[in-house]
């Protein structure tokens, strides 16, 4: 920039050129940009083969894990099987080809039932502990299989299927390869043709069987007994001690003819051949009570009890009223179990099978089969794994058998684990408390910047930008006609701010805020012209800072002071929950006063910054294509303005002449009067 000044009495001449010109930065920017561009487009891609390989990782380790699960299941059940098989061998002293198909009978009836091949290993065990070989075993486990499905018991098991099978073949000897099936299909018919369950008639045979098959009574026949009074409500091992009392007082009182019983069937027209078959055995017990229920017809009530008292005893009585009183009911249930009970288990397995829930027990079943024929044939392959591990457990085991040795390695490991139990969990409680007293702190330094800034400084630091921001627009628009700090501090004078140790009013008068006065004119703008550049950022950017040596800096350092404590205890939990709540309060303030006219302000400031940040960019732009010829600096410019601004003073306030030429042209002519308060400049700028 070259500049000529006249005579301080005469004229100053100041010739501006100013050239902004940048052609690196926006090359530099691109180029920036790119290569971010493709370190992040590479860093994508990375990371996408990255996560791709982690979702393969995460995929084939969810397939491993869900493998191994049924693995081991499989293992575990297989193994159970295993041993039950095994523990059925060892009793029955089965060969190892016996073995085989007791396993095979075992998984087949599993796929055929609703059991699977664990629990007719179980029953099969029942069977070989009642004293039955390899071939009874066989031949019994099917009858109990079909009764357990027929009658939804368990097959296993103390009470199950399979003990009361061999428990009611061995009271009543029944043998032979289909002795199970006839015996179940008669338990089966039984149960399910009288109001008795499976467990009821169990219970009764335990007690009556005894007697029956002394007196050569059938298990069809003593089984009819059972239903019928169970029909009466005389159930279990009632009925069966009942069953019992009668046929054994009933014999004596048949063979005994001084006993009670034997006179009272003599009174009534009766002798023991009435009772007995040609073999000498008792007749079937319901045709015995006809004979006596047709000889006490006539009789009155007391009569006929008392007959039936010695005859039958006191619990005998009791079955033995209840048969007569339903002859054809016993009959009739005989009847079906000794000709209509072929098939009646299989039959109602069948139906069972065919349901829905039959079908979906045969494919797990099919499932456990599957398990337990893995875990046979893994044997060979686990089990020398299987001593190795526990080989290493008993060396183990030794060391830790050792006094000095195995104390110290056992406390060792043992304080290890604590260690690793409780140290990790007490660093997350602390980092858990640092973390939240670090969010305790933020909040409540956001929370005072709120207060401070947000409510206070907005609207106050808006306006004040406004009125800079006005001064100097009009400047740029009528050019330089005052001194430039002179001009920039009236500027922050308009916005509120102190320049100086010098404020102004509203009604424009200026003021000392050192000793609070009001001043001159001349003498603030004296005090004003001697700022500095740092002053007026100062007052620009903030209030000036307090003098702390001033007894309102002692009281501004105190009040810091407390409000450091209050701040340590604000933020620590008690103050989380109070920031928490504090922090909607200047919100719910806003909504009810309305900051209508401080939002307005605040959207004109941004809209005013955004054309300012236009306007450089349009002015950068075109004084890149200006020639780069003499480029003046900005020092250059204040100089030229101080100069000027101080010949104005030196002149003894009398007019001076300004004339600035942009670029070779005049621009601007002014006389400046020192008793001027505004100045309006024309300029030629064409």
């Amino acid at each position: 920039m070259a500049f000529t000044s006249g005579s301080p009495g005469s004229s100053l001449e100041i010739g501006i050129a100013l050239v902004l010109q940048d052609r690196f930065s926006n090359q530099a920017r691109e180029a920036s940009n790119t290569i971010r561009k493709l370190h992040n487009d590479a860093k994508m891609a990375v990371d996408a083969n990255l996560n791709a390989g982690i979702g393969v990782a995460n995929t084939m380790t969810s397939i491993a894990d869900n493998a191994f699960s049924v693995l081991s299941a499989s293992v575990v059940a297989g193994a159970e099987f295993i041993d039950t098989m095994t523990t059925v061998g060892a009793i029955t002293q089965a060969t190892e080809s016996q073995m085989r198909e007791l396993r095979d009978i075992a998984q087949t009836l599993g796929l055929e039932s609703m059991f699977n091949s664990q629990e007719i290993a179980s029953g099969m065990k029942y069977l070989a502990m009642a004293g039955n070989d390899f071939n009874e075993v066989t031949q019994m486990i099917r009858g109990a299989v079909m009764v357990a499905g027929a009658s939804g018991m368990e097959i296993g098991g103390k009470g199950g299927a399979a003990d009361i099978i061999t428990n009611v073949m061995r009271t009543f000897r029944q043998e032979g390869e289909r002795a199970s099936v006839v015996v179940g299909d008669q338990m089966t018919k039984a149960a399910l043709s009288a109001n008795i369950s499976m467990i009821d008639l169990a219970e009764s045979i335990k007690y009556a069987g005894a007697d029956m098959v002394t007196l050569n009574q059938t298990l069809p026949q003593t089984m009819a007994m059972i239903g019928t009074l169970g029909n009466a409500g005389i159930q279990a091992s009632m009925a069966g001690t009942a069953i019992s009392n009668m046929a054994r007082y009933l014999n004596k009182s048949i063979a005994d003819p001084n006993f009670k019983g034997g006179k009272a069937l003599a009174s009534i027209g009766l002798s023991p051949e009435d009772f007995l078959d040609t073999t000498g055995s008792i007749i079937d017990l319901g045709d015995a009570l006809e004979k006596i229920k047709i000889a006490t017809q006539d009789m009155n009530a007391s009569q006929r009890n008392l007959i039936m008292n010695q005859i039958f005893g006191v619990r005998g009585m009791r079955a033995a009223v209840a048969m007569m009183n339903d002859l054809e009911g016993y009959r009739e249930l005989l009847n079906k179990i000794q000709n209509e009970s072929s098939g009646t288990a299989s039959e109602m397995m069948d139906k069972r099978m065919s349901s829905l829930a039959g079908r979906l027990d045969a494919m797990v079943n099919s499932f456990e089969n599957l398990a337990t024929t893995f875990a046979t044939s893994v044997t060979p392959v686990l089990g020398p794994i299987f001593d190795a591990v526990g080989y290493v457990m008993g060396i183990l085991r030794n060391i830790l058998a050792t006094p000095v040795l195995g104390t110290f390695i056992a406390g060792f490991t043992t304080l290890g684990v604590l260690a690793g139990v409780v140290f990790p969990r007490i660093i997350k409680f602390w980092a858990s408390i640092k973390l939240l007293r670090n969010d305790s702190q933020i909040s409540m330094a956001n929370f005072f910047a709120i207060l401070r800034g947000g409510w206070r400084g907005a609207a106050m630091d808006a306006t004040r930008y406004m009125a800079i921001e006005k001064a100097l627009i009009k400047q740029r628009r009528g050019g330089i006609a005052a001194d430039g700090v002179l001009a920039s501090a009236q500027a922050a004078l308009s916005g509120g701010a102190v320049v100086a140790g010098v404020s102004k009013t509203r009604n424009g008068r200026y003021r000392d805020e050192t000793t609070s006065r009001f001043i001159k004119k001349t003498e603030a703008q004296r005090r004003l012209s001697s700022a500095t550049s740092a002053d007026i950022e100062r007052a620009l950017t903030g209030r000036p800072k307090p003098n702390i040596s001033s007894t309102a800096g002692r009281i501004g350092k105190g009040i810091l002071s407390m409000g450091k404590g209050l701040l340590g205890f604000l933020g620590g939990p008690w103050g989380f929950a109070i920031i928490t709540i504090a922090s909607l309060i200047p919100s719910l303030i806003g909504a009810i006063r309305g900051n209508k006219e401080e939002t307005t302000r605040n959207t004109e400031a941004t809209s005013n910054l955004t054309k300012r940040y236009d306007s450089l960019k349009t002015e950068a732009e075109a004084a890149r294509l200006t020639k780069q010829n003499n480029q003046p600096t900005t020092q250059d410019l204040i100089d030229a303005i101080r100069f000027w601004a101080t010949m104005l003073d030196k002149n003894n306030g009398k007019p001076i002449n300004i004339t600035l030429n942009v670029d070779g042209k005049k621009a601007i002519q002014e006389t400046i009067d020192n008793n001027q308060e505004d100045i309006n400049l024309n300029t030629g700028i064409k």
